[in-house]
């Protein structure tokens, strides 16, 4: 199996290191980067090739439904949020799954 791409779009350092430590166990995953907020992830984005995002619901300065609203082409996506609410939103999107 090849290596799938991945970021990690969280502004909480507990909840991102969770993420980082999961991912690292998954042998064919390869966590490029992990941004605190979407305006950072957004500019990683222009010059990088991301197969997976796992995102955040409530972050600073772009919420993650808006960020995941202005990419044009959205590599799969993995929301992580304790908020059920945004389920429906979230797969009218194409959210690959939930965490």
């Amino acid at each position: 199996m090849s290596n799938v791409t991945c970021i990690i779009v969280e502004d909480e350092p507990l909840a991102a290191k969770v993420l980082s430590d999961y991912i690292s166990q998954v042998p064919f995953l390869k966590l490029a980067g992990t941004f605190k907020d979407a305006i950072l992830a957004t500019e990683y984005l222009r010059d990088n090739a991301i197969e997976l995002i796992f995102l955040d619901i409530h972050l600073p300065k772009l919420k993650g439904m808006a960020f995941l609203k202005t990419l044009p082409h959205p590599p799969a996506v993995i929301i992580t949020t304790a908020y059920h609410q945004y389920a429906v939103e979230g797969f009218n999107l194409n959210v690959t799954d939930y965490l």
